[in-house]
């Protein structure tokens, strides 16, 4: 995300065996493919990621993102 959308939210999809990341604006990229399943789990103030591809394989990894605080009322 540029610097020009600090405040813009981001999800994450499995679409067709590809992890894709939307976001609030309606844009949509693809990250990996062949993933037949993902988890986001919160830990420590981190956010980790595991990707379980259709091979077998499975890696984890925490993300550099910023929890999303919804500050409306």
């Amino acid at each position: 995300l540029s610097i020009g959308k600090r405040n813009q939210k981001i999800n994450f999809r499995l679409k067709n065996h590809s992890l894709q990341l939307t976001t609030s604006d309606g844009g949509t990229m693809p990250i990996v493919s062949q993933v037949k399943d993902f988890e986001l789990e919160q830990l420590n103030e981190k956010i980790y990621l595991s990707l379980y591809f259709d091979s077998g394989e499975y890696y984890e990894s925490n993300l550099l993102l910023e929890k999303y605080e919804n500050e409306e009322k």
